[in-house]
Protein backbone atom coordinates (compact mmCIF):
# COMPACT_ATOMS: atom_id res chain seq x y z
CA UNK A 1 0.00 0.00 0.00
CA UNK A 2 1.36 3.44 -0.97
CA UNK A 3 1.82 6.09 1.69
CA UNK A 4 -0.83 8.81 1.74
CA UNK A 5 1.85 11.50 1.98
CA UNK A 6 4.50 12.41 -0.60
CA UNK A 7 7.04 15.23 -0.45
CA UNK A 8 8.17 16.84 -3.67
CA UNK A 9 10.99 19.40 -3.78
CA UNK A 10 11.28 21.44 -6.99
CA UNK A 11 14.56 23.23 -7.75
CA UNK A 12 15.11 25.52 -10.68
CA UNK A 13 18.65 25.34 -12.07
CA UNK A 14 21.25 27.93 -11.06
CA UNK A 15 22.11 31.18 -12.84
CA UNK A 16 22.87 30.75 -16.55
CA UNK A 17 26.09 31.60 -18.34
CA UNK A 18 24.33 33.13 -21.37
CA UNK A 19 22.66 35.66 -19.07
CA UNK A 20 25.88 36.50 -17.22
CA UNK A 21 27.93 36.58 -20.44
CA UNK A 22 25.85 36.98 -23.62
CA UNK A 23 29.00 36.60 -25.73
CA UNK A 24 28.83 32.87 -24.94
CA UNK A 25 26.13 32.62 -27.60
CA UNK A 26 28.53 33.74 -30.33
CA UNK A 27 30.46 30.47 -30.24
CA UNK A 28 27.99 28.11 -28.54
CA UNK A 29 27.75 24.63 -30.04
CA UNK A 30 24.24 24.20 -28.58
CA UNK A 31 22.70 27.66 -28.19
CA UNK A 32 19.71 26.35 -26.23
CA UNK A 33 21.79 24.31 -23.79
CA UNK A 34 23.66 26.90 -21.76
CA UNK A 35 25.83 25.87 -18.80
CA UNK A 36 25.76 27.57 -15.42
CA UNK A 37 27.65 30.76 -14.74
CA UNK A 38 30.29 30.66 -11.98
CA UNK A 39 27.68 32.22 -9.68
CA UNK A 40 25.20 29.54 -10.70
CA UNK A 41 27.64 26.85 -9.65
CA UNK A 42 27.89 28.48 -6.23
CA UNK A 43 24.09 28.53 -6.01
CA UNK A 44 23.93 24.83 -6.87
CA UNK A 45 26.29 23.97 -4.03
CA UNK A 46 24.31 26.12 -1.62
CA UNK A 47 20.96 24.58 -2.47
CA UNK A 48 22.52 21.11 -2.14
CA UNK A 49 23.72 21.95 1.37
CA UNK A 50 20.26 23.27 2.24
CA UNK A 51 18.49 20.12 1.00
CA UNK A 52 20.79 17.80 2.95
CA UNK A 53 18.53 18.03 6.01
CA UNK A 54 15.27 17.23 4.22
CA UNK A 55 15.52 13.44 4.01
CA UNK A 56 15.31 13.33 0.23
CA UNK A 57 15.55 9.81 -1.15
CA UNK A 58 15.46 10.25 -4.94
CA UNK A 59 16.91 12.93 -7.22
CA UNK A 60 15.90 13.62 -10.82
CA UNK A 61 17.08 16.24 -13.31
CA UNK A 62 16.24 17.57 -16.73
CA UNK A 63 18.82 16.63 -19.42
CA UNK A 64 19.66 20.28 -20.13
CA UNK A 65 23.26 21.07 -19.16
CA UNK A 66 22.31 23.78 -16.65
CA UNK A 67 20.04 21.32 -14.83
CA UNK A 68 22.69 18.58 -14.74
CA UNK A 69 25.31 21.02 -13.46
CA UNK A 70 22.87 22.02 -10.71
CA UNK A 71 21.94 18.45 -9.84
CA UNK A 72 25.54 17.21 -9.61
CA UNK A 73 26.43 19.01 -6.32
CA UNK A 74 22.96 18.31 -4.96
CA UNK A 75 23.49 14.60 -5.56
CA UNK A 76 26.89 14.79 -3.87
CA UNK A 77 25.41 16.55 -0.83
CA UNK A 78 22.57 14.01 -0.57
CA UNK A 79 24.70 10.98 -1.50
CA UNK A 80 22.22 10.17 -4.27
CA UNK A 81 22.55 9.32 -7.95
CA UNK A 82 21.08 11.73 -10.48
CA UNK A 83 18.38 10.20 -12.65
CA UNK A 84 18.02 12.05 -15.95
CA UNK A 85 14.32 12.54 -16.65
CA UNK A 86 13.28 14.10 -19.96
CA UNK A 87 9.80 14.78 -18.63
CA UNK A 88 11.40 17.60 -16.60
CA UNK A 89 12.63 19.51 -19.68
CA UNK A 90 11.85 23.18 -20.05
CA UNK A 91 8.60 24.13 -21.77
CA UNK A 92 9.06 23.46 -25.48
CA UNK A 93 7.27 26.61 -26.58
CA UNK A 94 8.18 27.51 -30.18
CA UNK A 95 8.80 31.14 -29.19
CA UNK A 96 11.49 29.89 -26.78
CA UNK A 97 12.85 27.08 -28.93
CA UNK A 98 12.53 27.75 -32.69
CA UNK A 99 14.09 24.30 -33.23
CA UNK A 100 14.21 21.09 -31.23
CA UNK A 101 17.00 21.62 -28.66
CA UNK A 102 19.86 19.14 -28.53
CA UNK A 103 21.58 17.84 -25.41
CA UNK A 104 24.96 16.41 -24.54
CA UNK A 105 25.51 13.06 -26.29
CA UNK A 106 24.94 10.27 -23.78
CA UNK A 107 28.54 9.08 -23.50
CA UNK A 108 29.80 12.63 -23.09
CA UNK A 109 27.16 13.26 -20.44
CA UNK A 110 28.15 10.14 -18.52
CA UNK A 111 31.80 11.13 -18.71
CA UNK A 112 31.16 14.63 -17.40
CA UNK A 113 28.64 13.60 -14.74
CA UNK A 114 29.74 10.34 -13.08
CA UNK A 115 26.90 10.63 -10.57
CA UNK A 116 24.28 9.98 -13.25
CA UNK A 117 22.37 6.72 -12.89
CA UNK A 118 23.32 4.77 -16.03
CA UNK A 119 20.48 2.30 -15.62
CA UNK A 120 17.61 4.76 -15.40
CA UNK A 121 15.23 5.16 -18.34
CA UNK A 122 13.22 8.36 -18.61
CA UNK A 123 9.55 7.92 -17.70
CA UNK A 124 8.25 10.56 -20.13
CA UNK A 125 9.45 11.89 -23.47
CA UNK A 126 8.25 15.43 -24.30
CA UNK A 127 6.92 16.38 -27.71
CA UNK A 128 8.03 19.41 -29.70
CA UNK A 129 6.52 21.93 -29.96
CA UNK A 130 4.02 22.06 -27.12
CA UNK A 131 1.35 24.39 -25.80
CA UNK A 132 0.91 25.55 -22.20
CA UNK A 133 -1.76 22.90 -21.71
CA UNK A 134 0.47 20.20 -23.18
CA UNK A 135 3.31 21.28 -20.89
CA UNK A 136 1.07 21.00 -17.84
CA UNK A 137 -0.12 17.55 -18.91
CA UNK A 138 3.44 16.39 -19.60
CA UNK A 139 4.89 17.54 -16.28
CA UNK A 140 1.94 16.18 -14.29
CA UNK A 141 2.31 12.84 -16.06
CA UNK A 142 6.00 12.84 -15.16
CA UNK A 143 5.33 13.44 -11.46
CA UNK A 144 2.62 10.78 -11.40
CA UNK A 145 5.03 8.25 -12.90
CA UNK A 146 7.88 9.12 -10.53
CA UNK A 147 5.74 9.13 -7.39
CA UNK A 148 4.26 5.76 -8.33
CA UNK A 149 7.65 4.22 -9.01
CA UNK A 150 9.77 5.82 -6.28
CA UNK A 151 8.21 6.03 -2.82
CA UNK A 152 9.56 8.62 -0.42
CA UNK A 153 10.77 12.19 -0.76
CA UNK A 154 11.69 13.31 -4.28
CA UNK A 155 13.72 16.27 -5.56
CA UNK A 156 13.35 17.43 -9.16
CA UNK A 157 15.79 19.81 -10.85
CA UNK A 158 14.01 21.54 -13.70
CA UNK A 159 13.31 24.95 -15.26
CA UNK A 160 11.23 28.03 -14.58
CA UNK A 161 8.54 27.46 -17.18
CA UNK A 162 8.28 23.74 -16.50
CA UNK A 163 8.08 24.23 -12.73
CA UNK A 164 5.36 26.87 -13.01
CA UNK A 165 3.42 24.65 -15.39
CA UNK A 166 3.81 21.66 -13.11
CA UNK A 167 2.65 23.54 -10.02
CA UNK A 168 -0.36 24.85 -11.92
CA UNK A 169 -1.20 21.34 -13.09
CA UNK A 170 -0.96 19.89 -9.57
CA UNK A 171 -2.61 22.59 -7.43
CA UNK A 172 -4.55 24.76 -9.87
CA UNK A 173 -4.45 28.54 -10.12
CA UNK A 174 -2.39 28.93 -6.94
CA UNK A 175 0.45 27.08 -8.67
CA UNK A 176 0.91 29.87 -11.21
CA UNK A 177 2.02 32.23 -8.42
CA UNK A 178 5.07 30.23 -7.31
CA UNK A 179 8.40 32.05 -7.40
CA UNK A 180 10.58 29.85 -9.61
CA UNK A 181 13.81 31.83 -9.31
CA UNK A 182 17.22 30.22 -9.79
CA UNK A 183 17.97 27.66 -7.06
CA UNK A 184 14.94 28.61 -5.02
CA UNK A 185 13.08 25.88 -3.15
CA UNK A 186 9.49 24.92 -3.85
CA UNK A 187 8.03 22.21 -1.63
CA UNK A 188 4.79 20.40 -2.48
CA UNK A 189 3.09 17.78 -0.32
CA UNK A 190 0.46 15.27 -1.42
CA UNK A 191 -1.90 14.06 1.27
CA UNK A 192 -4.65 11.63 0.38
CA UNK A 193 -4.29 12.41 -3.28
CA UNK A 194 -4.30 16.22 -3.00
CA UNK A 195 -1.23 18.37 -3.61
CA UNK A 196 -0.62 21.55 -1.63
CA UNK A 197 2.20 24.10 -1.70
CA UNK A 198 4.20 24.20 1.53
CA UNK A 199 6.96 26.50 0.23
CA UNK A 200 6.37 28.73 -2.79
CA UNK A 201 9.97 29.64 -3.61
CA UNK A 202 10.07 32.99 -1.81
CA UNK A 203 12.61 31.78 0.75
CA UNK A 204 16.07 32.06 -0.79
CA UNK A 205 17.91 32.57 2.51
CA UNK A 206 20.18 29.62 1.68
CA UNK A 207 21.70 31.57 -1.25
CA UNK A 208 24.56 34.02 -0.88
CA UNK A 209 23.33 35.78 -4.04
CA UNK A 210 19.84 35.51 -5.48
CA UNK A 211 18.91 35.73 -9.15
CA UNK A 212 17.77 39.35 -8.82
CA UNK A 213 20.97 40.34 -7.02
CA UNK A 214 23.07 38.81 -9.78
CA UNK A 215 21.02 40.52 -12.48
CA UNK A 216 21.60 43.98 -11.06
CA UNK A 217 25.14 43.58 -9.70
Amino acid sequence: MKSATHNLWLIRHGARLDVADPSWLLTAERRHDTPLSPEGRVQAGEVGARLAREGIQHLFASPFLRALETAEPIGAALNLPVRVEHGLCEAFYPQWFPVWPTFLPREEMLGRFPGVDRGYTSAVTPQYPETKEELQARTARTVDALVDRFPGNLALVSHGGAITGLCTALVGRAGSSVHAACCCLIHLVRRDGQWTIERDGRDTSHLSKTESELRFS
